[in-house]
């Protein structure tokens, strides 16, 4: 029996933040997201369930960044709009901010923006990143305005593809300016 005055200390630490870029996206285009920590961190784990609007997006990819030992073994698309992620090392990992903890490969079924199709599940999983010290601290993201694909023009994939009629070549553009597209 505990005593009738035990109280755990408070969990005085701030929860732990996984960024990513804020991007739009057109149906049918692929693209790779970068998912970075917010601040330097050393942890040993980290675990989240990421909820996807189905009808907007599907990820098809988990890409290994910096988080040593990452592989398909850490995530799971077990349920339909759900990737469970878990990773664990023996030794604390010193990671950065703004470096590559992993990638998303998504595609797009329709347009939107990143922040409003991808979200943390508390459903079966509380989103948390393990330090050093064995002690856990929550995990939020935070979608940061960008200037997408560091400000290159992009062309998109073709829309619809495949076909044998007319067809649409959606392009994206660093900057507002004119654009020739010759085929």
């Amino acid at each position: 029996a505990l005593p009738s005055d035990y109280r755990p200390a408070p969990d005085n630490r701030q929860a732990a933040t996984l960024t990513l870029p804020d991007l739009s996206f057109v149906p049918g285009e692929t693209f790779e997201v970068a998912v970075q920590a917010g601040e330097a961190a050393s942890w040993l784990g980290l675990q989240f369930a990421l909820q996807f609007d189905r009808k907007a997006v599907e990820i098809t990819q988990v890409i290994p960044g910096v988080l040593q030992g990452l592989d398909e073994a850490a995530w799971s698309l077990d349920r339909p709009g759900l990737l469970h992620f878990s990773w664990f090392n023996a030794v604390p990992q010193v990671v950065m901010r703004d470096e590559n903890l992993f990638r998303l490969r998504i595609r797009a079924r329709d347009a939107g923006r990143l922040k409003d199709v991808l979200s943390f599940s508390t459903e079966r999983l509380k989103p948390e990143a393990y330090d050093h010290g064995n002690h856990s601290s929550g995990l939020q993201l935070h979608y940061t305005a960008q200037d997408f694909n560091g400000g290159a023009s992009i062309l998109l994939t073709p829309q619809p593809n495949p076909t044998t009629a007319v067809t649409q070549f959606p392009l994206r553009l660093a900057a507002a300016e004119s654009a020739i597209l010759a085929i």
